[in-house]
């Protein structure tokens, strides 16, 4: 027989609960093969202490559980944040935390290690839920790893529950799995997953934390993750991670995404770029378009490693192969620069190619001027709106280049554009 405080209260609420209980430890037994052991009595825990602490025989349970509010008051946060259907009002909670005491009861010694320690509440957790749906007795763990990924799963040690479904290894005496970074990693993301993850289960719409903006440098806590948000520049790179942390390293994408990085030890991150790609300066040779061949005098397309690009012309000029063409390329030449932005789509395993976009370059300024002591320099718009429109017809096709010749040549090509090619030599 349970024994609970005298004290009026106490013992009102143990009248409450105390059938609700009865009738799930019967449905503990079937669904755990075990025979769960009641504590023998409950005694007022502290008031900073958890919702309920099993030392024994005997059951601490956090004394407002037996106030005059209506919910337990550590789910004051749920409330605030309008998660009335998910906070455990007392009465809940009350039978939640006895049986799942009970259950660990039927166990052998809790283990020392916190997260096996984990790990086995959350097993218990999850044989409550199943013995009594109705509590939502895992709900209030779901919301903090949908919403605080970066506290860390001891935290917060009954959100064990959904690592445990996660993988498939809910019975009661499964032991605690060998740590497995990469799926660690990959439960964060199913964390995240609406339709899938833990907020599928809640009553009310949970939204996962939002993406921490990008960094190269992080902490985590242990058993923990950390979403963040990969915009366009650091999508356009490849990124090699070090750290106690999977992924190990960023592959360059098309498009932003928020990467999950998962930690089971905890510590400090660091993201470095990798300067993949046809960094340098490169001196347009030549190239050719819809079957024409093309040539080309004093244009260079300068790439760096932290995702500029630089078009400069020096005396240029720029044309297919034709009599008059190359007479006016005798006569006349081109200076100026534009400056835009460039970075990799995608990385071949060589890295010797791969496909890239280029932008911004159409809006550089240049002058026309007279070769061979004509003494002129003109505005060059006119000789320049073919060229503007050219850049930015190439804007949102992905380019495909292929370095060559032990990195000395580059190819840019764009198939889907009347099967554009670029052919040019490494300045510098």
């Amino acid at each position: 027989m349970l024994s609970w405080p005298h004290a009026p209260s106490w013992q009102a609420l143990a009248a409450q609960v105390t059938p609700a209980i009865h009738a799930a430890i019967g449905r503990l037994a079937d669904i755990t093969d075990e025979a769960p052991i009641l504590p023998e009595r409950i005694e007022v825990g502290p008031q900073d202490g958890p919702l309920g602490t099993r030392r024994g025989t005997t059951l601490f349970l956090h004394p407002d559980l037996a106030g005059s509010g209506v919910h337990w008051s550590g789910h004051q946060h749920l409330l605030d944040a309008g998660l009335h259907a998910i906070a455990l009002d007392r009465w809940r909670a009350t039978i939640g935390i006895v049986l799942e005491a009970a259950v660990l009861g039927a166990l052998d010694d809790r283990p020392r290690d916190p997260m096996e320690a984990a790990w086995q509440q959350g097993l218990a957790a999850h044989a409550v839920d199943e013995a009594d749906p109705h509590l939502g007795w895992t709900r209030p763990a779901a919301v903090h790893l949908l919403t605080r990924p970066a506290a860390g799963l001891l935290q917060h040690p009954r959100a064990a529950v959904w690592w445990a479904r996660f993988l498939g290894m809910t019975a009661l005496r499964t032991p605690f799995p060998t740590p497995d970074l990469s799926a660690w990693t990959a439960f964060g993301a199913h964390i995240r997953d609406q339709s899938r993850g833990p907020a599928a289960a809640l009553p009310v719409a949970v939204s996962p934390a939002a993406a921490e903006p990008w960094t190269s440098t992080f902490a985590l806590a242990p058993w923990s993750h950390l979403p963040l948000e990969r915009g366009e520049r650091p999508a356009g790179r490849r990124w090699a991670v070090a750290g106690p942390v999977h992924p190990t390293e960023l592959a360059p994408r098309d498009e932003p995404e928020v990467v999950v990085f998962g930690t089971v030890e905890g510590g400090t991150v660091q993201l470095e770029q990798a300067k993949d790609g046809p960094v340098g300066t490169w001196r347009l040779d030549s190239g050719g378009m819809g079957g024409q061949v093309g040539s080309a005098r004093g244009v260079s397309l300068t790439l760096t490693g932290h995702g500029r690009a630089s078009l400069t012309a020096a005396d240029g000029f720029v044309g297919p192969v034709s009599a008059d063409i190359l007479d006016m390329a005798e006569q006349y030449g081109v200076s100026g620069s534009a400056d835009g932005r460039w970075r990799l789509t995608g990385l071949a395993d060589d890295r010797q190619s791969g496909t890239l976009r280029i932008s911004g370059l159409h809006d550089g300024m240049a002058t026309v001027h007279g070769r061979g002591g004509m003494g002129f320099a003109l505005p060059a718009e006119e000789w320049l709106t073919p060229v503007r429109q050219f850049l930015l017809m190439i804007e949102p096709l992905p380019l495909q280049w292929t370095l060559h010749d032990q990195g000395q040549k580059l190819t840019i090509a764009a198939p889907a554009m009347a099967r554009l090619e670029l052919r040019f030599s490494r300045e510098r």
